[in-house]
């Protein structure tokens, strides 16, 4: 008997060890799991965290991305536009190049033709001094055949108008026809006049007294007009 309590104390005691073992390995490995949890929890906030953000810098990327294919859509649109204008505008150039050459042919051929003008000019210049030259010994003759009482009126009126036209000749200018104004016989208002001014023509003119323009018809005869009908051509 006495053997048999023994063996069951021993027994006891065996089951109370290996129970103290058994529950001291458990909390051991309710430690471990609430430690594993611990973790655990952590890193499922840290990467729902992670998530969170990665999304967000997704969709800012993917917003951004948009953004620059836009703008490189914008640049090559304008790249294509900018060639476009470049090369119009060289066409341009090259155009107005040409026209260039063909304005500094033209303005060579009216510099000749105004160098032919003044030659020509010249020219008049000259035969209107033989013409004054002969007028004056025309007007010598005019003067002896009044002396000797052979001139006759219609010589004193040619001789008159070759007068009045040296005299304008010597101091006319060109002028532009700018009021169709009439034209009167003497350099003062009247009811009666000779005709108008053809508005725009080009005409040689003196000027005169009170003011008045002198001008020659074609006739010859001198004819006056207001200053204010023509203006000074350059």
């Amino acid at each position: 008997l006495l053997a048999r309590k023994k063996e069951i104390g021993e027994a006891r005691e065996r089951a109370t060890f290996e129970m103290a073992q058994i529950k001291k390995r458990l909390n051991a490995i309710q430690d471990d799991y609430s430690l594993a949890k611990k973790e655990n929890d952590s890193l499922e906030k840290e990467l729902k965290l992670l998530t969170s953000k990665t999304e967000k810098e997704r969709t800012q990327a993917t917003a951004e991305i948009q953004v620059l294919e836009r703008k490189i859509l914008a640049a090559k649109d304008s790249k294509f536009k900018n060639d476009s204008e470049r090369s119009r505008l060289l066409a341009e150039a090259e155009r107005m190049k040409t026209q260039l050459v063909d304005v500094q042919k033209r303005y060579d051929k009216v510099a000749a033709e105004e160098a032919a003008s003044s030659l020509a000019v010249m020219e008049s210049r000259v035969e209107f001094e033989t013409a004054k030259s002969e007028l004056n010994t025309k007007e010598s003759n005019i003067e002896s055949l009044r002396a000797s009482g052979r001139t006759t009126r219609e010589q004193i009126r040619n001789v008159a108008a070759l007068a009045a036209t040296s005299e304008m000749l010597e101091s006319q200018q060109k002028v532009k026809v700018v009021k169709a104004c009439k034209v009167f016989a003497k350099p003062q208002n009247s009811i009666e006049y000779n005709g108008r001014l053809i508005k725009g023509s080009i005409i040689a003119a003196a000027p005169a007294s009170d003011g008045f323009y002198k001008v020659l018809n074609t006739s010859g005869t001198a004819q006056f007009v207001y200053q204010t009908c023509v203006e000074v051509v350059e």
